[in-house]
């Protein structure tokens, strides 16, 4: 379910007004190209974009190198940028990231996480379910937006800046995938249950707890992309 460029500037990922920093830049961009309004491998022109979002090449350009240093773009001398293509072995070393450094997260945010940050949680898994429940068209899309945030606020709750930083380039994967929209009603089910026992067990301040609770969620996102250990599904 790709959205075309065009679509995207008009709704949420707008033109960046004129003058904008390289930041604006790169949060339109970065929202097109985790919402797959870039084909894997389209060329992002500096001069189109530039144009396009109304700013000179120097803020595009940066923005662009940003993408690069979270793997969303691939960046070759004198041929310039494209959207930077998931293949599975990508895909598995991602989870396998993730695994590792979320559930370390989520063990530091069971006992640093406020109870605001807990709050906030809660509210994000009754988002997600209601969401699922409803039949907009966007619904996946909105879930994978707000599965985004959840995941977010553990990690920031760790208080680790550097975590916070690697794990930019890493959680996006889910969003640039579509992933929930794979998910069957048994499976989507399984990773709301997950999100309320993370709750949990932040809410008993159980860092071992959270930690395996976060690992078995990843591992269930993985099996859904690589049924019974084989290929992922297409997009």
């Amino acid at each position: 379910m790709s959205v075309p460029a065009h679509q995207l500037v008009g709704a949420s990922a707008q033109s960046a007004p004129k003058g904008s920093s390289s930041t604006n830049v790169y949060g339109v961009l970065r929202q097109r190209l985790v919402q797959g309004g870039y084909p894997a491998g389209a060329p992002l022109r500096e001069v189109e974009l530039a144009g396009e979002l109304g700013v000179s090449r120097t803020p595009v350009r940066e923005a662009l190198r940003r993408l690069s240093a979270e793997g969303l773009v691939h960046i070759e001398p004198n041929k310039g940028a494209r959207v930077a293509p998931w293949i599975d072995a990508d895909l598995r070393s991602t989870f396998r990231l993730r695994q590792r450094l979320e559930g370390h997260a989520a063990a530091r945010s069971a006992e640093l996480i406020s109870d605001e940050g807990i709050a906030r949680l809660e509210e994000l898994c009754e988002r997600m379910e209601s969401t699922a429940n409803g039949s907009s068209p966007t619904r996946f899309e909105d879930i994978a937006l707000l599965n985004h945030d959840f995941h977010r606020v553990i990690i920031e709750a760790a208080n680790d800046g550097r975590l916070v930083e690697v794990m930019a380039a890493v959680v996006q994967v889910a969003l640039v995938r579509h992933m929930f929209e794979r998910y069957n009603t048994e499976q989507l089910h399984r990773s709301f249950a997950h999100h309320r026992e993370l709750v949990a067990s932040f809410r008993h301040r159980d860092p071992e707890w959270a930690e395996a609770v976060m690992s078995a969620h990843i591992f269930h996102a993985r099996a859904v992309l690589f049924p019974k250990g084989g290929e992922a599904l297409e997009t």
